[in-house]
């Protein structure tokens, strides 16, 4: 994770967040995380729970925000300040695109 003085682990799907120095933990961070991530600078470290949410930590471990996207989401891309790509608002939706602001994890649709 940014500032390396924590470490992401993920088991069977579940994401705990761990001290780096101590070992110990210091937060479960959910129970369905398919992907993990970083900005290009390294100092945003992204989570991926079950094509659902999103979720962002910044250096030591401090998470920056969470947000959920509807019913599923796919195609997602970093560009810049943004992530992008489309998601089900309800589980029967029609695939609505989406953006969600990296600083502050404020989605817009369309």
């Amino acid at each position: 994770m940014p500032g390396d003085t924590h470490f992401f682990v993920s088991a069977a799907g579940a994401g705990y967040i761990i001290e780096a120095l101590t070992r110990t933990l210091v937060e479960r961070a959910g129970d369905v995380v398919v992907a993990v991530g970083f900005d290009e600078s390294r100092t945003i470290f992204f989570v991926n729970h079950d094509d659902r949410m999103l979720e962002a930590y910044g250096p030591h471990g401090v998470r920056l925000w969470k947000t959920a996207i509807g019913s599923g989401f796919r195609g997602l891309t970093l560009n810049g300040a943004a992530i992008t790509g489309e998601a089900q608002q309800l589980p029967e939706a029609e695939w609505s695109g989406f953006t969600v602001d990296v600083g502050t994890g404020e989605v817009r649709w369309g």
